[in-house]
């Protein structure tokens, strides 16, 4: 059984190890069993706890400026080119809608240290994580 998750957004705090002026994240759907969809995904600096620096977001986009994005059973895709100073040590907020119930099997991205998720929501398995950035 996976994670059961809808109508919702959810906050994945990073902080990266290397600094930078644009960056790609990965998103991946290998334990899934149907397509996974996100839509809307930003990205800004974190500021205490789920609060994030407005002046600083940014869209996330992919197959050259799609927002939303669908991930095959088993795949990953990489999103275009963000265009934001990443600071080695200094935190960022990652926010993907998930608009629409679906079974994302597992949930993670590589290098989060804290992830924050608005109502409703229900989950059976824990978020995961596997790297860091």
């Amino acid at each position: 059984v996976g994670s059961l998750v809808g109508d919702v957004t959810v906050r994945v705090v990073l902080t990266p190890t290397a600094s930078g002026e644009k960056f790609r994240i990965k998103l991946s759907n290998h334990y899934g069993t149907q397509p996974l969809r996100i839509q809307n995904i930003t990205v800004a600096y974190s500021k205490k706890n789920t609060r994030i620096d407005v002046s600083s977001l940014k869209y996330i986009t992919f197959n050259d400026g799609a927002p939303d994005v669908t991930v095959a059973p088993g795949d990953y895709i990489y999103s275009d080119p963000v265009s934001l100073r990443i600071t080695a040590g200094e935190p960022i907020a990652i926010s993907m809608f998930i608009n629409e119930y679906q079974d994302v099997g597992t949930m993670g991205l590589s290098g989060a240290t804290t992830y924050f998720t608005g109502l409703p929501l229900a989950f059976s398995n824990a978020f995961t994580t596997s790297r860091t950035l």
